[in-house]
């Protein structure tokens, strides 16, 4: 039997990760996107969007993500997900797994958003999973610290 990726071209999704980075293809209808986060510091070429900082990726968002550090993590980080209405929030933690105190991700889970926490590469790849499945999902990820 045969297989294909069905690759959605009218969402955020990873292409590639790394020590230092994580590359997203951009969709169609954000053919810009590109542009202004390059303007930001990012990096990005030909519908695809090389990041050197933490970043929030959904189907339909990408941004920086504030918090330089795992330890600098806050309520209010959380808090800022639920406007963009998730099922469930994934949180990329870096080169190793770390688990957060349930007082700091209250606010997701007082409005039943399922939060997962795993390394960084983990957390790319199930994103793309579930922005596949058609999950409204929402990635945090923490870049992967260069070598």
């Amino acid at each position: 039997m045969k297989f294909s990726l069905d690759e959605r071209a009218d969402v955020y999704t990873v292409s590639a990760y790394g020590p230092g980075y994580v590359e997203f293809r951009i969709p169609a209808f954000s053919i810009r996107e590109p542009e202004r986060l390059q303007s930001k510091g990012l990096k990005g070429d030909s519908g695809k969007q090389k990041i050197c900082r933490n970043v929030v990726v959904s189907p339909g968002r990408l941004q920086e993500w504030p918090p330089a550090s795992f330890a600098e993590l806050e309520k209010n980080h959380f808090q800022a997900f639920l406007e963009m209405e998730p099922e469930v929030v994934v949180v990329g933690t870096g080169e190793q797994s770390h688990f957060l105190s349930p007082r700091l991700i209250e606010p997701l889970l007082s409005h039943q958003v399922g939060v997962e926490f795993m390394d960084t590469a983990a957390a790319c790849r199930t994103y793309n999973i579930l922005v596949g499945e058609g999950r409204r999902v929402v990635a945090a990820l923490f870049i992967i610290r260069q070598l």
